[in-house]
């Protein structure tokens, strides 16, 4: 992802929703990073809950799922953004630290951070008052489930990390605009458990020296539940199944690893397909990649690769029982 200075909002907010967080986001070390964590079970009615695709074998499929992968590469990119929320800063579990002396006051529940976080636009936090008041009357009180805070942002140009105490609401890299809203929502809360929703509405990204992303919808659930890690991201048409490893600049866009489902080509067979990553480098500039591999699952046997290199792209197909070969200009 990209690296951010850090501002953490405890500094402006009352001390207790930073220490609440932590308390909650302790938990979830082992969402952060890849393919650990299971994916979440929920299926939103039009995205199976496994591959589906049978692949069709010919050069015009090659291309077409080669030229898809492509086209993944910034999604993989909007959603290394997006899920900056479920790769939590700790390192280890950490207890809930008592407040003990910290003297609360009672803040305004709408609060303008457009000085720490944008170099221009506008940012401010939402805290319901009844959640403010619970934690006035009892220090060291928890966030529970229904719990929500919420964060919006106007044509902010992003000049540092956009944090919840040690949850971030997106990774977006300094000199990014941003815009829209996101909330926090605590889904579940029950011994070990703690499940996490951050929902984005009408959001819009532009990374430095790359065109906007459509505004968008997307719901990120993240957490643990019955003792296991939990991670999914849903966008229009896409569920990302772990957490993308992205570096982003202005020329090219690595890919350490990322995996999603989506819909094949038309022309390259039918259903949805597991899409999975692996040192992908793709350059912004052409729109190709030139290193990394893309591994397609389908539905029983069915499988596509595609390797990329400076000379093109190898493209091996098996359906139905057979293995193709073939191979795909840049």
């Amino acid at each position: 992802m990209n690296t951010l200075p850090d501002f953490d909002i405890r500094d402006r907010l009352p001390r207790w929703i930073g220490t609440a967080l932590l308390g909650s986001t302790a938990l979830l070390s082992a969402c952060g990073g890849g393919g650990g964590a299971s994916t979440e079970a929920a299926d939103d009615g039009s995205m199976p809950a496994q591959a589906t695709a049978r692949f069709t074998s010919s050069q015009d499929a090659a291309t077409a799922l080669v030229r898809n992968a492509e086209q993944h590469t910034r999604n993989l990119q909007l959603a290394s953004g997006l899920a900056g929320a479920a790769a939590p800063k700790l390192a280890s579990a950490a207890p809930m630290r008592p407040l003990g002396q910290v003297a609360l006051r009672h803040a305004l529940a709408v609060q303008s951070l457009s000085a720490e976080l944008c170099a221009a636009g506008t940012a401010t936090i939402d805290v319901a008052d009844s959640l403010l008041d619970r934690f006035v009357k009892d220090p060291n009180a928890l966030l529970q489930a229904g719990d929500t805070l919420a964060f919006s942002a106007t044509a902010c140009t992003v000049k540092a990390a956009v944090d919840l105490g040690d949850v971030a609401l997106g990774d977006f890299g300094v000199g990014a605009v941003i815009d829209g809203r996101f909330t926090l929502k605590v889904l579940q809360r029950s011994g070990s458990d703690l499940l996490l929703e951050l929902t984005y509405a009408a959001f819009s990204w532009q990374p430095v020296g790359q065109a906007a992303y459509p505004a968008l919808d997307a719901t990120i659930r993240f957490g643990t539940q019955a003792g296991q890690a939990v991670f999914s991201l849903d966008v229009t048409g896409i569920r990302f199944l772990s957490t993308p490893e992205v570096i982003a600049t202005s020329q090219q866009i690595q890919v350490s690893s990322g995996s999603l489902r989506g819909r094949v080509p038309a022309s390259a067979g039918t259903g949805h397909a597991d899409y999975g990553y692996k040192g992908w480098i793709y350059a912004t500039s052409s729109g190709r990649a030139d290193a990394g591999t893309v591994t397609l699952s389908g539905a029983g046997t069915d499988q596509a690769s595609i390797v990329a290199s400076a000379s093109g792209y190898q493209v091996s197909i098996s359906s139905g029982g057979s293995t193709r070969q073939y191979s795909v200009a840049r």
